[in-house]
């Protein structure tokens, strides 16, 4: 990787686990990275963020990690937009990175990737699945930040939708 191109002093990461994960049956932060893994998805998504940002939230409530780092969103339903914009005045870096916490087959290597090619696309950047629909990793410049906030009080509900008005690009690499 070309590091004169990347540093996490950019970049401010959030975990997105406030989902209620009712499709799981139970937590889906606490649950496994493999059968025979140590690491929850908690964990694994949160030693990832360790390692490609210097500050690092969860969007969530989960006792594993510190107090002062959760922005717990007490809004029955709300998704996670509303603990976002919640959580952005806190920022102090450049750009914020999101991760959902299910998503155990992401390295840091594919976010070193991913934050390389948002840092060529200063309006931003999601990333497209195999459907050609948007999904994480996210990245948000700070030059943006705005524009959520004014979307979320014109009424919406959706960090998707948000998104998807903004023009972002778009990151397609298979992982």
């Amino acid at each position: 990787m070309d590091s004169a191109h990347y540093s996490p002093k950019f970049w401010t990461g959030f975990l997105l686990a406030g989902g209620a994960s009712k499709r799981m049956g139970k937590c889906k932060a606490d649950l496994k990275v493999s059968p025979r893994a140590n690491q929850t998805f908690l964990q694994h998504s949160w030693s990832l963020l360790e390692t490609v940002s210097v500050d690092q939230w969860l969007l969530g409530d989960h006792s594993h990690v510190p107090l002062d780092q959760r922005f717990i969103d007490r809004s029955t339903f709300s998704g996670p937009l509303k603990a976002l914009v919640d959580a952005l005045p806190e920022v102090d870096t450049e750009w914020v990175l999101l991760i959902p916490v299910d998503m155990p087959g992401l390295t840091s290597e594919i976010l070193f990737q991913f934050q390389q090619f948002a840092l060529q696309n200063p309006k931003g950047c999601v990333t497209l699945d195999a459907q050609g629909r948007s999904g994480f990793p996210v990245a948000l410049p700070r030059s943006r930040f705005d524009s959520v906030l004014r979307a979320v009080e014109a009424g919406e509900t959706s960090l998707f939708r948000v998104l998807e008005t903004m023009q972002f690009a778009q990151w397609n690499e298979c992982f």
